[in-house]
């Protein structure tokens, strides 16, 4: 999804909810993968964990991995994502 590679922090933002909320696992693991491991703003990296709890426990455990290995990741972010990780 280009929208997630977008200058503009707010419109990544809303390009992860987007993809939340029509909830297609496809598109949502995707665009999760490219995004998540390079994403530098912490209101994204929220917004696509968000979306990525409505995946399946199996097909966000790569994904939340791919986040919690980033070192600079915001600790509220890892800290949700620990959870996601344990539920």
């Amino acid at each position: 999804m280009s929208l997630l590679s977008d200058s503009n922090t707010n419109v990544r933002v809303a390009a992860a909810e987007a993809l939340g909320r029509i909830a297609d696992p496809a598109a949502l693991r995707d665009a999760a993968e490219q995004s998540m491991p390079t994403e530098p703003s912490p209101f994204v990296q929220a917004a696509l964990l968000t979306a990525a709890a409505r995946l399946p426990a199996a097909d966000r455990a790569a994904l939340v991995a791919a986040l919690l290995s980033r070192r600079d990741l915001d600790p509220i972010v890892r800290a949700e994502a620990e959870f996601l990780a344990r539920t």
